[in-house]
């Protein structure tokens, strides 16, 4: 029979405490001490889910396409994960991390993109689709500047195919921010510009996704 000294026991038993330790907290994961917030109004049958683009903006990062002979900064993709529900589930609200999870500080990596968009059993695809860009408005490709209202509304419900009278399974939303109409069309997405000075803890973006009168949560639709 093997004997092992009381010590020999006591360092395995550390051992194995520190490593479901050190496995324990690689799986949960712990809500940002630092982030933007989104929240609004919502139907009760949708979902959210998005995501937190960045990119690295330090050119002593810069990588070589080996094929091309291209350099370039890499871009990340996280999903947002801090998304929670009223009881009722009408309303919303996400934390946004000022600092992704893939980011590098030797590489400066920055955020550039919030997209949200949702999901319900009455629509085929996803709608109110909304990418917040964290740029200047006289950037590239911006959107709409929303820095002096930090509120977008989208009025959103199915619709009828003109040329047969029938109802459509899509939903389609119109868009506003504050007062101003930014976009009335079929198509499920659009675009705003933040200033990057707005892109800071404590700020509070609403964005609520109100059902119209054509609005179903499933895809019966009326004869």
């Amino acid at each position: 029979m093997i004997k092992f000294k009381k010590k020999h026991v006591l360092m395995v038993c550390i051992i194995l405490v520190g490593c479901s330790i050190l496995s324990f907290t690689n799986i949960i994961q712990f809500s940002p001490k630092e982030y933007v917030v989104i929240k609004g109004k919502k139907p009760v049958d949708a979902e959210i889910f998005g995501y937190l683009r960045s990119s690295d903006t330090n050119e002593l990062c810069l990588k070589e396409n080996w094929l091309s002979g291209t350099k370039y900064l890499s871009s990340y993709d996280d999903e947002l994960e801090f998304i929670t529900y009223s009881d009722e589930g009408d309303s919303y609200s996400i934390k946004v991390p000022l600092v992704p999870e893939s980011s590098s500080k030797e590489c400066d990596t920055k955020v550039h993109t919030v997209q949200i968009a949702f999901n319900s059993p009455g629509a085929k695809t996803q709608f109110a689709e909304l990418k917040i860009r964290v740029t200047q408005p006289d950037d590239f490709l911006p959107g709409p500047d929303m820095s002096d209202s930090l509120y977008v509304k989208s009025l959103c419900q199915s619709y009828k195919y003109p040329d047969d009278d029938t109802w459509s399974e899509y939903v389609r939303c119109d868009y506003y921010n504050g007062d101003k109409v930014i976009a009335k069309k079929e198509g499920n997405g659009e675009s705003v510009t933040l200033s990057p000075d707005l892109f800071k803890a404590g700020t509070v973006i609403t964005y609520d996704i109100i059902p119209g009168e054509n609005y179903f949560p499933t895809l019966d639709r009326p004869e």
